[in-house]
């Protein structure tokens, strides 16, 4: 018989002594589900074990013997005090009528706790505020000698006795008149009322009180100087145009103007009192755009030498060229200034405004950046640092060059004109050769020109004399 491997029997515990097996890994495209099994829900026991009927009516009694024991202390409270009050004499009666005042919520002896707002409760509709900023336009000609905020509001306080000084602390000139707001909302109302307005135009020179109005203005290009028609020709006007916007829009404009154009076609801006949807003019101009005023930042020469708006800067005057104030200031200004450059934004040794300022805004997104006063106050220590080791380094380079003889020095702009004008110093105005001057009469001009062409033709004729002497000299004589 062929050899056979032996019987062995099964150990019951011979798993224990193995490795655990892993989990299956999953192949692509197979998915292992995720096995859910179904939990028995506990049964429901009251904490006391008694079933749910009997707690239920057990609570319900003990609800009714607090009731009835509250209605029997609030009885015999009540019954002690109508005994007190009917046997009590007018004295006590006073005494407890003090102490119960004492007592009164409304004027408590402990302080009463706040009441709770809920964290979550809607806010209500936020209040509108109101611009209280009044313009008012000044008369044709009065803008020539404007009256200082004082002078204005010491008038405006005569022609309404109603309102003080302290009620219109903000005054101010705009490039049309002059504006003002009101401290409170009464004051502004009473300002506007049709008598007061009327007093206050007079006492100050002005035509209307306007209140602050938001406008939207629209662009549109390509507008007809002209309506052609079959039997006559309109010219367009603003009432015109303003017709034909209403009619497209369905709001009444407040504004109609254009621009000067002399083609065929303008451009017109027209403005309404809240944003309307694009519309055209005549059916043959562009389609509507939201015309949006840019601001613009420039350099404030003469000024403040800085990038700003110049009409509301209130910075002194300074230099161009040196950056010092106006009133400070020695010498020339400008280009003629004599003193080292420095840039009033970066402090830089260059002119204000020059090319490379690290302190002029940028332009972002259509809008200009200008740096923040932190960041503008780095631009200006980093400028300065610079500029001392450049000063220091010119100072070796002049001392290395003074040793071998030799002197550089390069004059500023400013040095280079004085020293020009100096060089070419004139005692007198120079003379200019002028010429000759001369009667322009017609007939001594006519008659000098005769003269002159006599002249030479008498020069031209050969003398005759000369002639025959030069004939003769050839023949011999015969003597």
């Amino acid at each position: 018989m062929a050899p056979q491997t032996p019987h062995r029997p099964t150990i019951a515990n011979a798993d224990t002594h193995t490795r655990e097996r892993t989990a299956v890994s999953p192949t692509p495209f197979q998915s292992i589900g995720v096995p859910y099994g179904t939990a028995p829900v506990p049964p429901v026991t009251n904490p006391t074990g008694s079933p749910a009927l009997e707690t239920v009516l057990d609570r319900l009694e003990r609800m009714e013997r607090e009731a009835a024991l509250r209605r029997l202390v609030f009885g015999n409270f009540a019954a002690t005090i109508e005994s007190f009050v009917r046997n009590s004499p007018e004295e006590h009666k006073v005494l407890a009528q003090e102490i119960l005042n004492g007592s009164n919520p409304e004027n408590p002896t402990t302080p009463a706790a706040s009441p709770t707002v809920a964290k979550n409760a809607p806010a209500g509709p936020l209040k509108e505020k109101t611009d209280l900023r009044i313009y008012a336009r000044a008369e044709p000609g009065s803008l020539l000698v404007r009256d200082q905020p004082f002078l204005i509001r010491e008038a405006i306080v005569k022609a309404v006795p109603q309102i003080v000084a302290k009620d219109i602390p903000r005054l101010w000139a705009t490039p049309t008149g002059w504006a003002v707001k009101p401290s409170t909302k009464a004051v502004y109302d009473l300002i506007l009322k049709e008598s007061n307005a009327i007093a206050i135009c007079r006492a100050t020179r002005c035509t209307t009180l306007e209140r602050v109005e938001k406008w939207s203005t629209y662009r549109l290009a390509h507008v007809p100087n002209v309506l052609t028609g079959l039997l006559d020709n309109q010219l367009v006007t603003a009432d015109i145009v303003s017709k034909e916007a209403e009619i497209q829009t369905g709001s009444k404009p407040v504004s109609c103007h254009h621009t000067q154009s002399s083609g065929p076609t303008s451009v017109w801006y027209v403005s309404f009192k809240k944003e309307v949807r694009s519309f055209t003019l005549f059916g043959s101009s562009g389609y509507s755009r939201l015309s949006v005023k840019k601001k613009s930042m420039e350099l404030h020469n003469p000024g403040c030498q800085e990038f700003c708006n110049s009409f509301h800067c209130r910075a002194p005057s300074k230099c161009n060229n040196c950056g010092v104030a106006t009133a400070k200031h020695q010498g020339a200004q400008g280009a003629a200034c004599t003193a080292p450059p420095r840039c009033a934004g970066c402090y830089g040794p260059f002119p204000a405004g020059h090319k490379h300022c690290a302190a002029a805004p940028k332009k972002v997104d259509g809008k200009f950046v200008r740096p923040t006063a932190r960041q503008l106050g780095e631009i200006r220590r980093q400028q300065l640092a610079t500029q001392k080791a450049c000063e220091l380094a010119a100072k070796r380079q002049q001392e290395r060059t003074s040793k071998d003889g030799v002197q550089v020095v390069i004059p500023t702009p400013g040095a280079r004109v004085a020293n020009y004008e100096a060089a070419n110093q004139q005692t007198r105005r120079v003379k200019r050769k002028t010429a000759p001057t001369g009667s322009l009469n017609l007939a001594e001009l006519s008659k000098r020109s005769i003269q002159t062409a006599s002249e030479d033709e008498m020069s031209s004729i050969p003398d005759s004399s000369m002639d025959l002497d030069a004939t003769i000299s050839p023949t011999p004589s015969l003597c």
